[in-house]
C-alpha cells in the first residue's frame, strides 16, 4: 500500500508540472517578438535601429509617423531580419 501511495504523488506532482509547462507562453522566437517592447536607438522616419533583449535589429516604422531616439516602440511583425515597429501607446507604457 505505501508504495502505490508514493506513485501515485509522484504521478500526481508530474502531472501537475507538465501541466505547467504546456501553458507556459511561448519565450523564444517570432511568437515572443511580436507585441514585444524595445527601444530606438536612432530617430526612425522609414528606417533606423531598434534595441531588443541586448541586441540591434534594423526596423522600419508600421506608419510614416516619426519614431525619436530613445523612445519605446512595440514590435509589430518581422519582415526576414528587419522589424516593423510602432511607438508605444499612453495606454501600453508601464
Amino acid at each position: 500500500m505505501p508504495i502505490y501511495l508514493v506513485a501515485s504523488i509522484v504521478t500526481v506532482f508530474l502531472a501537475w508540472k507538465s501541466w505547467q509547462a504546456i501553458r507556459r507562453p511561448i519565450a523564444s522566437g517570432v511568437e515572443a517578438m511580436i507585441g514585444a517592447v524595445g527601444e530606438a536607438l536612432t530617430d526612425i522616419e522609414k528606417q533606423g535601429q531598434v534595441r531588443y533583449r541586448g541586441e540591434i535589429w534594423s526596423a522600419r516604422t508600421a506608419t510614416q509617423e516619426l519614431i525619436a531616439q530613445g523612445e519605446p516602440v512595440v514590435i509589430i511583425k518581422l519582415e526576414g531580419l528587419r522589424l516593423v515597429v510602432e511607438k508605444v501607446s499612453k495606454n501600453e507604457q508601464v
